[in-house]
């Protein structure tokens, strides 16, 4: 076996566990799309069953509920799209520098997202990988 056909082994195992581990975070966003509309809920409950009383939580708090719990879920699924792209666009080893994009984004979920991001960001930005990724 030569040096190269070891590197592109080596390479798309590497591309591979990243694959999977964008599917892996992709899967835990939906989680968090659950918890925003479980704050929609409760917003809309306070809104049905709220009365005058004085126990009452004011208008603006179920507003505020609700508009957390879609801000929630709006980011979640946008975070979730993006990763499963990324999955996608890995097995099709095209558009490198969007799988970078997504990959520094996903920095930002500390710890599992920082560490999925910052080796995608070493692997892809190897240069037998980054030839990989160029057109036929």
């Amino acid at each position: 076996m030569t040096e190269d056909e070891r590197r592109r082994l080596i390479d798309d195992e590497h591309l591979r566990l990243l694959r999977l581990g964008f599917f892996i975070a992709a899967a835990a966003n939906t989680i968090w799309i659950g918890v925003g509309l479980i704050y929609v809920l409760i917003g809309l409950a306070f809104a049905v069953t709220s009365g005058q009383g004085a126990n009452a939580p004011p208008p603006e708090f179920r507003s505020i509920v609700m508009i957390v719990g879609c801000a929630v879920a709006g980011l979640a699924g946008v975070l979730t799209t993006l990763k499963l792209m990324v999955a996608r666009r890995i097995r099709e080893r095209r558009s490198r520098v969007f799988c970078m994009i997504v990959s520094g984004i996903s920095c930002a979920a500390v710890p599992y997202g920082t560490a999925l991001g910052v080796l995608a960001l070493l692997v892809l930005n190897r240069q037998s990988v980054a030839q990989q990724f160029q057109p036929a």
